[in-house]
């Protein structure tokens, strides 16, 4: 197993050894991170990076991150952690809360292995640059969305979920702001999502896919593509891993945004709930009388 070899670091340089002790005792961060940002916290470089996945026998980075989160998932499971990762009508309150929390945790795990950090960084830096976003699903995606929707509304970055195309709209707007598209696909083949990404490309809107499955068909007309994990932790509990998923993945990027503005975001809500707040005072005394 390539843990083995990283945690024996036989034949290892000073450099090497360094890069897998970091691998190691930070497994979750560096899962996240670009062998770039590998060599530069661990004071190394990348094309230390690079020889040391030669030396492990280990094909490409990605691929090294890959083996390691599933090994170490592996053993994980084999040190029972995952043990109690069953469901049926004997199940406590206290085994769900469990369960609920290893699916939370297996879910955002999945989600940045399977997404290149690169990729991601990509679409915030596009985000940044927009005003108006606009969602495109249908069925239990479109309902995640509409939250999604909601989130982004809230500080101020004007967004719209659809299950149906507007073309007319769509032209318009783009023409008035400066816009991007996300389309969402739990299995990848959605026609309706399919041909809102080729409508939205054939406009010269910048599309992001957001799949549960690779597909060519809308790969081609996508700018960008996330990965949503195609499995849950537990058979009948898929919806609840794909909802997390979707959650988390735009939770991520409406942090960005936040993040980009916040003074003047926090700013903003302290004078609207300062108003709301009066008014409803003020209507509250009036309704006393």
């Amino acid at each position: 197993m390539v843990i083995e070899e990283l945690r024996a670091g036989r034949n290892f340089t000073q450099n090497e050894k360094t890069i897998s002790e970091f691998i190691l005792n930070h497994p979750n961060e560096f899962q996240k991170m670009t062998s770039e940002e590998l060599g530069r916290i661990t004071f190394t470089s990348k094309s230390t990076v690079v020889r040391l996945c030669k030396k492990l026998n280990v094909s490409s980075y990605q691929e090294l991150k890959k083996i390691l989160y599933s090994e170490l998932n592996e053993e994980r499971i084999l040190g029972k952690e995952d043990a109690r990762l069953t469901l049926n009508k004997k199940s406590t309150n206290r085994e769900i809360s469990d369960l609920l929390q290893q699916v939370y945790r297996k879910t955002i795990d999945e989600v940045n292995l399977l997404n290149n950090q690169i990729i991601i960084n990509r679409i915030m830096n596009q985000m940044i640059k927009m005003e108006k976003i606009e969602f495109f699903s249908t069925g239990i995606g479109y309902s995640v969305l509409e939250t999604v929707s909601h989130k982004f509304n809230s500080i101020g970055i004007e967004s719209n979920v659809s299950s149906t195309l507007n073309e007319r709209y769509l032209i318009s707007a783009k023409n008035k702001f400066k816009i991007m598209a996300f389309v969402l696909s739990i299995s990848g083949n959605n026609p309706f999502v399919i041909h809102a990404a080729e409508v939205l490309k054939h406009f010269g809107i910048y599309v992001v896919g957001v799949v549960g499955e690779l597909n060519d068909e809308i790969s081609k007309y996508c700018d960008e593509l996330i990965n949503i994990p195609p499995d849950s932790l537990v058979e009948g509990m898929d919806i609840i891993s794909h909802q997390y998923s979707i959650n988390y993945i735009f939770d991520m990027m409406f942090t960005r945004m936040l993040a980009n503005q916040y003074e003047e975001i926090i700013t903003r809500q302290k004078e609207i709930n300062y108003d709301y707040d009066k008014d409803v005072f003020t209507m509250t005394r009036k309704y006393q009388k």
